[in-house]
C-alpha cells in the first residue's frame, strides 16, 4: 500500500501565506478516518529534519502560495542533489534530494502552487487565494482518488 504526506507550510499571519497550512488542515477534516496510508501535516515552514519523515512515504504532496501565478499549478518536483543545501529556506526540491542523500530513497514530489497577491501581516486571505484554495483541495482530492483509489 502507498504511503501519501501531504504537507501544507507557509506563515498564517502573512496574509495569503497561510494558505499551505489552512489547505492541508481542510483537507485532514475531509480526509475519511479510515485512509490510513495518508498523513497531513501543517507547518509554518520547511526545515531539514523532515527528510527523516519524508523517506517512510511514497508519495509527498507539498502546498505553498505563490506570488505572479493566477490559477493553482501542480507540477511534480525534480529533486535537487547538489549537495550544497540551503538550511535557512530549503525548498522541496532540495529537501526530497536530502532524503535520497541520506536514507537513499525518495519518494515522488508534488507541488501545489496558489496564487497569492498579499504577505501582509493581515488574519484573512485575499479572493483569489480562497478560490485558488477550494480549487487546490478539489484537485488534490482528485489526484487521491487517481493515485491511490485502488489502495486502500
Amino acid at each position: 500500500m502507498s504511503k501519501l504526506l501531504i504537507l501544507g507550510y507557509g506563515n498564517e499571519t502573512r496574509g495569503d501565506d497561510g494558505i499551505g497550512p489552512w489547505v492541508a488542515n481542510s483537507l485532514q477534516n475531509r480526509l475519511q478516518a479510515n485512509q490510513k496510508s495518508i498523513q497531513v501535516l501543517a507547518c509554518h515552514q520547511l526545515v531539514p529534519e523532515f527528510s527523516a519523515l519524508f523517506c517512510e512515504f511514497d508519495y509527498v504532496i507539498f502546498i505553498d502560495a505563490q506570488i505572479g501565478i493566477f490559477e493553482v499549478q501542480l507540477k511534480p518536483i525534480e529533486p535537487k542533489f547538489e549537495g550544497d543545501w540551503s538550511f535557512h529556506h530549503p525548498e522541496p526540491a532540495s529537501l526530497l534530494g536530502l532524503t535520497g542523500a541520506v536514507f537513499g530513497r525518495i519518494p515522488l514530489g508534488l507541488m501545489v502552487s496558489i496564487p497569492a497577491s498579499c504577505l501582509d501581516f493581515i488574519g484573512n486571505f485575499s479572493v483569489m487565494t480562497q478560490l485558488g484554495a477550494e480549487s487546490a483541495i478539489l484537485q488534490i482530492m482528485e489526484w487521491i482518488t487517481t493515485h491511490l483509489k485502488n489502495e486502500d
